[in-house]
């Protein structure tokens, strides 16, 4: 599944935000924040994300 905030760039390796693979994201926050990132929480903000975008965009559509 690729993520809300990702690109897939010219050789189809999904970036978060555009800059980075998933993973190597994920190790750079960790290192830069020393903080860990729990993936059972990253998959629930992920579906979260989601799940949000979507009402955002069917309370905005205008019915034809």
């Amino acid at each position: 599944m690729q993520s809300l905030f990702s690109e897939i760039d010219e050789n189809g390796v999904e970036l978060i935000g555009g800059l980075y693979p998933r993973d190597e994201f994920i190790r750079l926050y960790e290192a830069l924040s020393g903080l860990p990132v729990d993936p059972v929480r990253l998959a629930y903000y992920d579906v979260f994300s989601l799940w949000r975008g979507s009402i955002h965009v069917l309370a905005t559509h205008r019915g034809s």
